[in-house]
């Protein structure tokens, strides 16, 4: 459990880790296929993509939706 605590044990690291399992080599948008230009939207915690500009969350698709 320390492990786990250590790796995942704050929102932000758990943000961090599904990122990197959804998109292992970037963002790419799941709309028109273009990757790692996105914008973060804090405000409403979506990232939406700058050459479709379809949005979407870290959690969409998931089991945590």
């Amino acid at each position: 459990m320390p492990d786990f605590l250590a790796q995942y044990g704050t929102e932000e690291q758990c943000a961090d880790a599904l990122f990197g399992w959804r998109w292992p080599v970037g963002f790419v948008c799941l709309e028109c296929g273009h990757g790692e230009d996105f914008r973060a939207l804090r405000t409403r915690e979506l990232m939406q993509c700058r050459h479709c500009r379809h949005q979407t969350s870290l959690t969409a698709g998931t089991i945590f939706a």
